[in-house]
């Protein structure tokens, strides 16, 4: 059986689409994955029936953290913007779509169908958040 065949048959029978996902991402001091060195990582849950939950973590890589490469500043109170590229089941856009909101600040999702027309690609520019985001405005 190929794996096209496989795939097919677990989304056939619910098997993976509807189940809950995890995405995991760090950020590191280099490209080396030998000395490079974790500075942050993030976890998000989403699927199934429950909310998506993120979990965060800064941590102190215990050397000095390179420049990064391009002149754009980095944690000084500036966004960092990037984008986000997905592809997955039309069924699994939405959740995706709330998870990734709850995590990052994100712009509306650009959709557009894959080559097969099976699936659903979904572009964001997001920055990160920051703590003031989640903040009820006060009047």
């Amino acid at each position: 059986m190929t794996d096209a065949e496989r795939h097919n048959d677990a989304v056939a029978s619910g098997a993976w689409p509807g189940g809950p996902m995890l995405a995991f991402d760090v950020e590191t001091t280099g490209l080396d994955p030998e000395s490079a060195r974790i500075v942050a990582a993030a976890v998000v849950a989403v699927g199934g029936d429950t909310a998506p939950e993120t979990t965060a973590w800064l941590l102190d890589p215990g050397i000095e953290i390179p420049l990064a490469p391009d002149p754009r500043p980095r944690h000084r109170g500036e966004p960092v913007t990037f984008d986000i590229r997905i592809i997955c089941d039309d069924r699994d856009a939405d959740a995706i779509t709330r998870a990734l909101a709850e995590a990052f600040r994100t712009g509306t999702a650009r959709t557009y169908p894959t080559r097969d027309g099976m699936r659903t690609r979904l572009y964001f520019t997001a920055d990160l958040k920051r703590p003031e985001d989640d903040q009820p405005n006060a009047c």
